[in-house]
């Protein structure tokens, strides 16, 4: 049988603060290239031609969603992390 270890759980909330370090910047990448390949697209439709201004715009976009829900993904984990060691600190005081 396992036992309790509140010391897995430690781990996972500082694995989850680690993450949350890097998930804005690698969102906020991911943002500006799908908003690049996007608009990309609409300037060979519009345009039917490399146009710098359009998809500097779709980078611009893509960049400010991508920045926006790295933000929130961010928040996401701390809050998970910050709720896993909530459960550590009442397992201890009820331990009494």
């Amino acid at each position: 049988m396992i036992g309790y270890d509140p010391n897995v759980i430690e781990e996972y909330a500082k694995g989850l603060y680690e993450q949350s370090k890097s998930v804005v910047t690698c969102y906020f990448f991911i943002g500006v290239f799908l908003g690049m390949l996007v608009f990309w697209k609409v300037s060979e439709i519009l345009v039917t031609d490399f146009d710098f201004l359009i998809i500097s715009i779709g980078v611009l976009i893509g960049g400010v969603i991508g920045y926006g829900t790295g933000k929130s993904r961010a928040f996401e984990m701390k809050l998970a992390a910050q709720q896993a060691l909530c459960q550590v600190e009442i397992a201890k005081n009820t331990k009494k």
